[in-house]
């Protein structure tokens, strides 16, 4: 248990500091504009908060007997007043993984369609709405507990601690089947399903930028753009007549065709260089999408891998009625409660290292934060 709270507290300082940074370079960039911007600075807040509260449920581990000492109860407190709070932040956190994930999932399925349906005012309401429902979902389990002094007979002191009413037992019996058992699971299903779309439309992009760089010039033109293909047609036929008139008059062969060949192929020759400037500027937006989708992939995958000790945990609960506090199974409950409460600081804690690892206009602004000159690429 000290173990585990040691490795706590210094995931949770860590994750803290991390996600101060990574909330300065989101405020610095174009997250007003930038739906997964926005959306990725909802996600450090509220990780910022659950590992805040982490923090303080694992250094009431080391504080217990100076506390008591003081005439209060802080294991009480660690249960009630710190270990609430950090699930609701925890919630919230969950469900914005879900939207950032959603959007980049529209992405690949309706490209045109996106941008019009998940606008930058759409989305910062839909991010306020999680908050203020998260917040809200919670009301009733704060509200069932309160401050008391109540004397210990084991020793003989009074200490503040908590009471709870009487329709405590109701009121966790609800929150654990909507907020922990309906709510992650849909979470987990929803983001399993998300990443393997983005994950085909990462390797979809792919095969089709391999497959277009092997082609010609020519060809390239053709794929690109119908249009252009209209002109290339038009440009062969007046090429054609042009060889027709040349055999009708051999003679003509003796006459210098530099002005009318460039006047011929100047045509074509621009049409070359449009479709070569067209296919650079069309590798840059197909770089920050693939950029995009390897961000938002990794924080869906780490989210689901942190997320399944939870799961397990709460599906567990469900089905052996010996597994929960002060029952048969009490040691292994205990245990499993504290595996799942560092699986989920993890989780809070690494999102800074996908956004650096995978996400270079990141990296650029945070050298640029730290003091170092960068330029974006």
């Amino acid at each position: 248990m000290n173990v585990l709270a040691v490795v706590g507290v210094l995931v949770s300082v860590v994750g803290v500091a991390m996600n101060s940074l990574s909330s300065r370079v989101f405020l610095r960039q174009d997250w007003r504009k930038n739906t997964v911007t926005a959306t990725l600075l909802s996600l450090t807040l509220s990780d910022t908060c659950v590992l805040a509260w982490s923090l303080l449920y694992y250094g009431a581990h080391f504080l217990t007997d100076i506390a008591r000492d003081q005439g209060v109860n802080l294991s009480a407190l660690q249960s009630y007043v710190f270990a609430w709070p950090r699930s609701m932040f925890y919630d919230i956190s969950s469900c914005t993984t879900v939207l950032v994930s959603l959007e980049r999932c529209l992405c690949v399925a309706l490209p045109l369609k996106v941008n019009s349906v998940l606008t930058p005012r759409r989305v910062q309401t839909i991010l306020c709405l999680i908050w203020c429902l998260g917040l809200a979902s919670y009301i009733p389990v704060f509200t069932s507990h309160f401050f008391v002094r109540r004397l210990e007979p084991a020793t003989n002191m009074t200490l503040l601690t908590i009471g709870v009413t009487s329709y405590r037992p109701k009121v966790e019996a609800i929150h654990n089947i909507l907020n922990t058992l309906f709510l992650q699971t849909v979470c987990q299903i929803t983001l399993v399903i998300s990443t393997c779309v983005m994950a085909y439309g990462l390797y979809r992009s792919s095969k089709f930028q391999e497959h277009s760089s092997s082609l010609p010039s020519v060809e390239k033109s053709k794929v690109s753009s119908p249009g252009e293909q209209k002109d290339e047609v038009l440009s062969t036929q007046d090429n054609e007549g042009d060889n027709k008139s040349n055999e009708q008059h051999p003679n003509d062969s003796a006459v210098p065709q530099t002005e009318p060949d460039r006047g011929v192929r100047s045509p074509r020759a621009k049409r070359e260089k449009k479709v070569s400037k067209e296919g650079n500027k069309a590798v840059a937006p197909s770089t920050k999408y693939k950029r995009t989708i390897r961000v938002v992939s990794g924080v869906s995958s780490l989210f689901i891998v942190c997320n399944t000790p939870l799961l397990v945990v709460v599906y567990m609960k469900r089905l052996f009625p010996g597994f929960g506090f002060g029952l048969s199974h009490h040691s292994e409950y205990v245990l499993a409660v504290n595996i799942v409460f560092l699986s989920t600081a993890i989780n809070a804690a690494s999102n800074f290292f996908v956004y650096a690892v995978f996400n270079r206009k990141f990296r650029d602004e945070l050298r640029r934060l730290c003091g170092r000159n960068a330029k974006y690429s």
